[in-house]
């Protein structure tokens, strides 16, 4: 992380009690797919340190639950390095090839003909299988569009870059990084790995969007705090600061700090909207003493549990929740951050590309 950078805001939060499952996990997925076959590609991946992540991340995980989390953070960084290695020079090869990613997601496609010669195919089709088994029909529909977005947004970056048509306003910029940065997936991950689940017509309340959006942007604009010096120095144009610095005609300190400022505005809304959410399941006619109310988790929130298959959700929990596990989200990426080796030049790919958060 740079010296002269400081995320300036603070989202306290829990970590898991058993971080040394999260790491084991890492190694066994790294085993699973062969991908420790590859040295250096494996390098990578760990300087990520996602065991880590997912342990400051997600605090009430166990189990099985906290399992697939891992394997999820460590496709992240998989199929992100994947990418940058393979398609920024000739994005004409990505399509087809997330498309053969895609496909595993299509209920109409069996799985037999998913092409698991592919690692990272196989890897998205066994979490897909795994952490889709256990929830709704609606869960799966949404948590498939995300995917779907996180892939294809992914393309639209390998595009940009090889065209040199990177955006050139924060705006822009943000509207692709919000799917390329995989976060929409991750908090569907929450609802697996916790027990709960979001209903529909919560997921698509006006403040429920927006504090998503929010917790999209502080992971976006404070990755690219702590990495804008390593890319800049690469050539790669695709951050924020740099984007302010090249194209609206600031110094690199005057970025910086135009970065930081929307950080604590984001930072201030994001903590106005969650403390609105008691008031929005008031208005759904939400009530805490459901008969479905579960008990205060480890992480000293209370979240929905689901026993069995088909349980009676409370949603006023899994609203409040939501909430929670965003905030949670924001506080440990900020804090895996400050400790991960990942923006370290070592990490620069071949060609001169860096390892993304």
């Amino acid at each position: 992380m740079p010296q002269d950078v400081i995320i300036p805001v603070e989202f306290p939060h829990m970590v898991n009690p058993d971080p040394g499952r999260a790491y084991a996990r890492e190694h066994r997925w790294g085993d699973r797919y062969r991908v420790t076959d590859d040295p250096v590609r494996w390098q990578r991946i760990r300087a990520a340190e996602p065991g880590k992540l997912v342990a400051y991340t997600f605090p009430d995980a166990r189990g099985s639950g906290y399992d697939l989390a891992v394997d999820q953070m460590c496709f992240f960084f998989y199929f992100d390095n994947l990418v940058e290695e393979l398609f920024f020079d000739n994005p004409s090869q990505a399509a087809p090839f997330i498309q053969r990613m895609a496909d595993v997601l299509d209920p109409d496609i069996p799985s037999a003909l998913h092409d698991r010669s592919v690692p990272a195919v196989a890897m998205l089709a066994d979490l897909w299988a795994d952490s889709s088994a256990r929830m709704s029909w609606q869960w799966r529909h949404r948590a498939a569009g995300h995917w779907m977005d996180y892939l294809w947004a992914n393309l639209a970056e390998a595009v940009d870059r090889y065209r040199g048509t990177a955006p050139t306003s924060i705006g822009s910029y943000l509207r692709i990084r919000r799917a390329s940065i995989g976060l929409t997936p991750v908090l569907d991950m929450y609802e697996v790995a916790d027990g709960f689940e979001v209903p529909a017509g919560v997921y698509r309340q006006s403040d429920i969007r927006r504090l998503q959006t929010l917790a999209c942007d502080l992971t976006v604009l404070g990755n690219d705090l702590v990495s804008h010096d390593k890319e800049d120095a690469v050539g790669d144009t695709y951050n924020a600061v740099i984007i302010l610095r090249d194209h609206h005609g600031l110094s690199q300190r005057q970025a910086i700090n135009q970065i930081n400022a929307e950080f604590v505005r984001r930072a201030a809304e994001f903590h106005h909207l969650q403390g609105r959410l008691p008031g929005l399941c008031e208005a759904l006619s939400f009530s805490s003493h459901d008969p479905a109310l579960g008990g205060p988790g480890p992480g000293g929130r209370r979240a929905i549990r689901l026993p069995l298959p088909g349980t009676p959700l409370c949603p006023h929990d899994a609203t409040l929740s939501l909430g929670e596990c965003l905030h949670t989200w924001v506080g440990g990426h900020i804090d895996w951050m400050r400790e991960a080796p990942r923006y370290a030049a070592e990490h620069a790919l071949p060609g001169g590309r860096l390892a993304e958060a």
